[in-house]
């Protein structure tokens, strides 16, 4: 099967140049035993795809996970967006079949080759981003990745005083949205003291104290929390 066959009715993705695809597919043993060659190998679109793999995953995980902090985010990315995960992926999807390679690469057996493997599936993205567009990437990048999303162990981080109060003031539409109010700024610049309240319908009904504003914040919700939960309950 041709190339632009093997793109289309098997990758599902629909062909304006072909150019970009032979690129992503073109090693560069094969330019190297070309004569006067000016032809671009997949290493450009390698790093554009893994760009596009960042950006893709990293939007996916935000919008996915919205208690994870950013060093529970970053991790989960890590371990997707690597090169033995890439390269089952390309595995998978067969790419190596269709890779132009020298012939001593070949002789070498460098489709087997777990980085290129990777290597390839990046240099596809990159190659669908710039034939497509940002969207059909992004699409295409989760879309091969949903069996390793799905493996990821997720375990959301707790919940803030602040996401806690807010939940519980959505249950009761009579109530407004907690508003929150810096009041006072003490002690020096290296060791602030800030104090915030937070007012419900025009009430203040906590507040709290801390090194940063937001932590201040969490400790007026806790303060919150506790009488609303007694009224409440």
């Amino acid at each position: 099967m041709e190339l632009k066959n093997f793109i289309e009715n098997i990758l599902g993705i629909n062909v304006n140049n072909i150019a970009y695809y032979e690129a992503a597919f073109r090693h560069k043993s094969y330019i190297n035993e070309q004569e006067n060659s000016t032809l671009d190998s997949y290493e450009r679109l390698e790093f554009l795809g893994d760009a596009i793999l960042d950006a893709s995953t990293a939007q996916w995980l935000f919008s996915k996970f919205p208690q994870a902090n950013e060093g529970r985010l970053t991790a989960y990315r890590s371990s997707l967006v690597n090169t033995s995960t890439l390269s089952q992926v390309s595995e998978t999807l067969g790419l190596a079949e269709y890779l132009f390679l020298g012939k001593g690469a070949e002789l070498s057996n460098a489709r087997e080759s777990e980085s290129l493997n990777a290597a390839l599936f990046e240099s596809l993205i990159g190659a669908i981003f710039l034939d497509i567009g940002y969207e059909k990437a992004r699409e295409f990048s989760i879309d091969n990745l949903k069996d390793f999303i799905e493996r990821l162990p997720i375990q959301e981080s707790p919940k803030t005083s602040k996401s806690l109060l807010h939940e519980l003031i959505q249950q009761h539409p009579e109530y407004s949205l907690p508003e929150y109010r810096l009041i006072e700024r003490l002690g020096s610049d290296n060791a602030p003291i800030f104090t915030v309240e937070v007012l419900i319908n025009d009430e203040v009904l906590g507040k709290g104290k801390g090194g940063r504003i937001a932590l201040a914040e969490q400790n007026a919700a806790e303060q919150a929390l506790v009488k609303l939960k007694g009224l409440f309950n």
